[in-house]
């Protein structure tokens, strides 16, 4: 596969859109109630005044606004910039997210926003791939989860399509983007974890859960009352991604 590090835009959409190596930019994030303009705000306002670049702001607010971290949510939005002749790439990933709402997002939708976004069909490929294996699904964060020994033979038991009731521990779910290092799992459980297992979660509903934000992600503690819910949301199978000493990835 692409080295994906190399390849990625993020972090540098406005260094390649400036170099025009890049027509579109697209931020998706959380809307907080009296937020106020942000960096990227700040780093495209200049160049959309000077008519380089195209913005755009499609949000989705929520009925019933919802607590994050002590912040209250209102809702989501994405900011698109283009190029100002690249104006139509806009329009059309717009008119591609009409079509999908209400509908399970699928690799046909992530390649085409790839494309719109600027990056070849080889790149698209290996992201794809890459957030298949990573996610475990489409609307998924990727939930990593140490477990005993007992605890795996009942998951076996359940055919790794949900957690028993009766975990030794109450779940603790890391919420990581990557798979977390040994310095972070120690300093989070006490000790490094000899099986690891890796699920997706329904992205929704993981904003929902308290959180306490920790360098590689967010740490969520829960009580095994909350395991069925936990189970309810799963978008893929439980997946062993370290036992013993090795990460098996």
């Amino acid at each position: 596969m692409k080295d994906l590090a190399a390849q990625s835009h993020d972090g540098r959409e406005l260094e390649f859109m400036l170099a025009e190596q890049k027509p579109l930019a697209m931020f998706h994030d959380i809307i907080f109630a009296g937020a106020g303009e942000d960096e990227i705000d700040r780093s495209f306002a200049g160049f959309v005044e000077q008519g380089r670049f195209v913005r755009h702001e499609d949000r989705d607010l929520w009925e019933d606004p919802q607590t994050i971290n002590g912040r209250t949510a209102l809702g989501t939005r994405v900011r698109l910039f283009a190029l100002r002749d690249q104006k139509w790439r806009i329009d059309a990933y717009l008119l591609l997210a009409r079509a999908a709402k209400g509908h399970p997002w699928n690799d046909a939708l992530e390649r085409l926003v790839g494309l719109l976004l600027g990056y070849t069909e080889e790149e698209t490929s290996a992201w794809v791939k890459h957030l298949q294996q990573l996610h475990g699904g489409w609307g998924a964060v990727p939930v990593y989860l140490a477990v005993t020994d007992k605890d795996l033979e009942k998951i076996r038991q359940l055919g790794f399509r949900a957690l028993p009731m009766d975990l030794v521990k109450e779940p603790l779910l890391l919420l990581c983007s990557a798979a977390p290092t040994a310095p972070f799992l120690k300093s989070v459980l006490s000790s490094e974890p000899t099986i690891m297992l890796r699920f997706g979660l329904n992205a929704r509903f993981s904003l929902a859960l308290p959180f306490e934000p920790a360098d590689e992600g967010r740490i969520v503690r829960l009580s095994k009352a909350s395991i069925p819910e936990v189970n309810l949301n799963m978008k893929s199978n439980l997946e062993i991604v370290r036992q013993g000493g090795d990460w098996l990835m």
